[in-house]
């Protein structure tokens, strides 16, 4: 029927976004991602459309498309603000050849007169991307620290000439810095080279290039103090104005809300005190923008049913308004993420003062209402006195001392016919961790950007072999992230039985995974007879023979029995 409609009316809205949609559930991602366009020509300002081309591009095989084709796509997608540019990386790692990125890596002299460096800081749509997500594989961060290296020599014995695509390519290049938290290693040469860029900026006329090739080092926020006159400065470059704004208007905002931020009971565990310390240091993650959903909100059993399917939930209870708890709200992704409730209000906690203020600084800026912080230990919830109707809780019980309490606080505050999703590490999926872990704690690698650096460039070089597949893990490419993966000062991982033993325990009902479509027609094909996919036994089996189905972690629905 869809089909024909477009066929008697191509121009009609919402036919081709429903026949993408449709294409997507049968794995036509080529012909989806097709009619998705044609439906934001016929309603460009419609954002729904957007959002799905986001995530097709994210999942379809892009070797079958033209670069011409994911050019064009990009350029639809990154000057959105409401789509995470994490998921278009696939497609912006299309756009360079892989041997002109190993020319660029493994020159032993400077790279700034190659054609391959000059189509780079050529690249619209590449160094769009720089100022948007982290580049996340050890190619494009080979590449680039020797880009920045030599940009940075070059800049401080007066070698260059910086016109506008160079400059903008290096105010790009500090923001993908500042992005991945200064991730990159620092060669001695590179040091003495900062220092003689420091001496050389003159106090009445700022030197906007070499200021950005220091902010590819270290934030402008940090700088204060060597240049105190750089906040004054009415740049007329609106790539200048916005890495000033990245790196030293916006850290500075989140310093004055910290003092603002409502501190809740208090902070006993000896873990969660350690845990607080880190992401205060580290707010995790650092991100720019994200899918956030401005329209058409989704009713609760909606949302939940399409994370569960094919299981469906059928009843709600009716209310004016939710209460829903962000139980480790982090820098404030899920919150944009839980804003697609309709009539919800939402709490937000978590230990670190700094993710809170990261994310109410984001939750600001994306005109989001009914949030309420609290910056407080979980365990500490019952004394709230509110019960939630929703709660989320992913990537923070396995960091607790006693997982099993901070469960036991989250019911304690759920209400009798409320839903909880849980995320917690799979045991199976991060063996590579655990071999990490034990690296790291034999060789006394300390947890610092130092200690981090010095961690990976030893997998760099092949020294810790064993573990070289950390490589292949997104969160390997910055600092926070990195901490996070390899250095946690507390980490249990569970296998699916014992999630098993756990739900048996507190008598919660499983509803299903949380998992990309891929999966769950492999679970489907192999488990036929299990149509609602609740069958943890099977899952148990499936996860053995698939070991990285969950390697992110275990993503999960409950409620009460």
């Amino acid at each position: 029927m869809t089909r024909k409609a477009i066929y008697l009316q191509e121009d009609i809205s919402d036919a081709n976004m429903n026949l993408g949609a449709i294409l997507k559930e049968q794995g036509k991602l080529t012909e989806a991602l097709m009619h998705v366009q044609k439906e934001i020509g016929v309603s460009p300002n419609k954002q729904a459309p957007y959002l799905l081309l986001n995530t097709l591009f994210n999942e379809c095989d892009l070797t079958s498309i033209k670069q011409a084709e994911i050019r064009r796509v990009l350029g639809l997608l990154l000057p959105r603000k409401d789509i995470n540019h994490m998921d278009l990386f696939r497609a912006i790692n299309e756009l360079m050849k892989r041997n002109d990125l190993i020319e660029l890596s493994k020159s032993e002299h400077s790279v700034l007169t190659k054609d391959c460096f000059h189509q780079l800081v050529g690249d619209k749509e590449i160094v769009n991307a720089l100022r948007l997500l982290t580049f996340n594989s050890s190619i494009w961060e080979n590449a680039l620290t020797k880009v920045r290296k030599d940009i940075c020599i070059a800049t401080s014995n007066d070698l260059i000439v910086a016109d506008k695509s160079l400059f903008e390519f290096t105010t790009a290049l500090a923001e993908q810095c500042f992005l991945n938290e200064y991730i990159f290693h620092i060669s001695d040469e590179e040091i003495k080279a900062i220092n003689k860029i420091k001496f050389d900026s003159e106090p009445d006329k700022i030197n906007e290039f070499k200021v950005a090739v220091l902010a590819c080092y270290k934030a402008l926020y940090y700088l204060d103090n060597e240049i105190p006159y750089l906040l004054n400065q009415n740049s007329k470059n609106k790539a200048f104005r916005d890495l000033l704004d990245l790196q030293y208007t916006e850290p500075l905002q989140e310093k004055k809300i910290i003092n603002s931020i409502i501190k809740f009971g208090n902070i006993n565990s000896s873990i969660s005190k350690r845990v607080k310390v880190q992401y205060e240091e580290n707010p995790y993650p650092r991100w720019r923008f994200t899918s956030h959903l401005n329209e058409n909100k989704l009713t609760f059993s909606s949302a939940i049913n399409t994370e569960i399917k094919p299981n469906r939930i059928t009843f709600i209870q009716q209310k004016a308004e939710y209460n829903i708890l962000i139980a480790g709200c982090g820098t404030g992704q899920q919150i944009l993420d839980a804003d697609r409730y309709e009539h919800a209000k939402i709490t937000a906690i978590d230990l670190s003062a700094s993710s809170i203020a990261y994310a109410q600084r984001k939750v600001c800026e994306y005109g989001i209402k009914k949030i309420k912080f609290f910056q407080m230990d979980l365990l500490q919830l019952p004394q709230l006195k509110q019960k939630f109707d929703l709660i989320e809780c992913c990537g923070v019980l396995h960091h607790m001392q006693d997982p099993e309490e901070g469960l036991s606080a989250l019911l304690d505050v759920l209400d009798k016919d409320g839903f909880i999703k849980l995320g917690l590490y799979s045991e199976l999926a991060r063996k590579d961790i655990v071999k990490a872990r034990k690296i790291i704690k034999s060789k006394n690698i300390q947890s610092n950007i130092e200690g981090i650096r010095w961690f990976r460039s030893q997998i760099y070089s092949g020294k810790f072999q064993e573990i070289s597949q950390l490589q292949q893990w997104s969160d390997f490419y910055t600092t926070s992230m990195c901490r996070d993966l390899c250095f946690h000062i507390q980490e249990h991982r569970y296998s699916i039985e014992q999630i098993q033993k756990l739900l048996a325990k507190f008598n919660l009902n499983f509803l299903g995974f949380m998992l990309d479509q891929f999966s769950k027609e492999k679970y489907s094909q192999n488990y036929l007879q299990d149509k609602r996919q609740l069958d943890l036994n099977n899952w148990n089996k499936f996860e053995q023979e698939n070991p990285d189905t969950f390697r992110s972690m275990y993503q999960f629905w409950v409620n009460r029995s």
